[in-house]
């Protein structure tokens, strides 16, 4: 990739530039695939759930499905807005942030501010954090999926 011919922008800063959006690039995109992953596993268990209740399952079982679901649902919260209801203002989560950020970042032709650089580097961290607690939560989905070994397990989308 190359600068805008017309405009006079230092290959310094044009390669900060670049390196920063294509920085925030990648971590919008495990935010996103994060969002779609436990999305597709919260309406897995969702559905799990509701059979269970129907064919009168263990209380246990019903128990470590829901307690499964509700920590995904917290976790999904996390990452993105929800649709605003009441007229309540909704503060960003991660993946606003992120978008925000690349925004301010890609929209003027100039290296990242000091600021800018110190937010990207938070919310890195923040992303790392949150792939860990994606594990975290879908090794509560394992523990159902041990526990229905003789059902369809709830399929995670992880790699054994």
């Amino acid at each position: 990739m190359r600068p805008d011919p017309r405009r006079d922008v230092p290959a310094a800063d044009f390669a900060a530039q670049l390196a920063a959006t294509l920085e925030l690039r990648d971590l919008i995109s495990t935010v996103n695939q994060a969002v779609g992953q436990s999305d597709d596993v919260i309406r897995q268990l969702a559905e799990l759930r509701q059979r269970l209740v129907r064919e009168r399952a263990p209380d246990s079982v019903v128990t470590a499905v829901r307690a499964a679901h509700d920590r995904l649902a917290r976790f999904r919260g996390e990452l993105t807005r929800p649709t605003p209801t009441f007229g309540y203002r909704q503060y960003p989560r991660l993946r606003e942030e992120l978008r925000s950020l690349f925004s301010a970042i890609n929209g003027v032709a100039a290296r990242p501010t000091d600021a800018q650089e110190l937010r990207l580097g938070e919310l890195r961290d923040e992303v790392h954090t949150t792939q860990s607690n994606l594990t975290a939560a879908l090794a509560d989905v394992e523990v159902v999926n041990r526990m229905l070994a003789d059902r369809p397990v709830i399929i995670t989308g992880r790699r054994p």
